[in-house]
Formats: structure tokens, C-alpha cells, sequence
């Protein structure tokens, strides 16, 4: 996550269409971390909201490389019925699982984008749609895979794309290509 979106979250900024799953290392995941615990203990005292706070915790905590799946859980819990919240949650979930491709990654992401398709402007309904149209193109796999900032997973699916189209106007010579 770039420094920016982590102090928009952490503020409780956020923006639907953003992508959140931009690659922190450990250090910088544990240093936004104290900054983000100190907010979080300000919250509980004045008795505020925290919801996304507690998201960017989880993210912060999936770079530091905790299991998230509690929080994921959990947070789910409380967005039940608040459409907004359910849409960030399952959005950034679905950004971090699909940053280390690992299966669940594209479920999420849909889920995200059901939930907030009424709340997105058409500029960031079409941008978002056409995002995770592009990342489906991508394998998942239940071992994490290194991690991959958006660019790089949108080169990736973009060519992956590429070997999934069936040639159409390459000529059949009756030539096998299976060996």
C-alpha cells in the first residue's frame, strides 16, 4: 500500500474504486502499524467509529505476514447489512489474496464489486469492472505466490488473456502443437 492510501485509510478516507493491495514490506507494514494502533486506542476511548480503521489493520497485519482470515471474518461480522462497509471489506480482502494470486482472491473481488456497484459514479463502475474483468484472467493457487503490486498483476492478465483467445485467423495446417 503507498504511503498516501495508508494515511487515507487510516483516516477514514476511503474510496471504492481505490486498489488497496499495493505491496508493503514487513518494516513499513510495522512502522504504519504503531501510527494506526495509536489511532485505534484514540477511537475506543472517544467512543468512535473504527470500522475502517480495523480494515487497514488488517491489511497492515496481512503485510506483516499474520493470518488475516480471523479479522476477515470478524469485520464481516460487523458490516453485516451495512452495504458500504461489506463492499470495502470484500474489496480489500479480495486485493490482498489477489496480490499473492491465492485462490478465493477473484470471489471476493466479485463480492466487493456486488456490493458496491450502487455506490460507484460510472467512471469508477467501469474502471473497477474492467479491473477485475482483467485479474480473472489470472491463476489463483493455494500457496501464496510473491507479491505483485496491480500493474504487474494487470501485465500478467493481460498477457494471460492472450494464450486463453482460441487463434482465429492462424491457418490449420494440420500441424500438431502438442509435443
Amino acid at each position: 500500500m503507498q504511503h498516501n492510501d495508508i494515511q487515507n485509510i487510516t483516516t477514514g478516507r476511503l474510496w471504492l474504486a481505490k486498489w488497496y493491495g499495493y505491496v508493503q514490506t514487513q518494516q513499513q507494514a510495522q512502522r504504519e502499524m504503531a501510527h494506526l494502533n495509536q489511532r485505534l486506542r484514540q477511537k475506543t476511548l472517544l467512543g468512535q467509529r473504527r470500522f475502517v480503521l480495523l480494515v487497514a489493520r488488517m491489511v497492515l497485519r496481512f503485510w506483516c505476514g499474520e493470518a488475516i482470515e480471523g479479522d476477515f471474518r470478524e469485520l464481516s461480522t460487523q458490516a453485516r447489512g451495512l452495504r458500504r462497509k461489506q463492499a470495502l471489506l470484500y474489496l480489500v480482502y479480495g486485493q490482498l489474496l489477489m496480490s499473492r494470486r491465492i485462490e478465493g482472491a477473484t470471489e471476493a473481488l466479485a463480492e466487493g464489486f456486488r456490493q458496491a456497484s450502487p455506490l460507484l459514479d460510472p467512471w469508477d463502475y467501469w474502471r473497477v469492472e474492467k479491473r477485475h474483468q482483467l485479474l480473472k484472467s489470472l491463476p489463483l493457487f493455494d500457496q501464496p505466490r510473491p507479491a505483485s503490486d496491480l500493474h504487474e498483476l494487470l501485465t500478467e492478465a493481460r498477457v494471460a488473456q492472450q494464450f486463453q483467445k482460441k487463434p482465429t485467423s492462424f491457418p490449420d495446417k494440420g500441424l500438431d502443437i502438442t509435443s
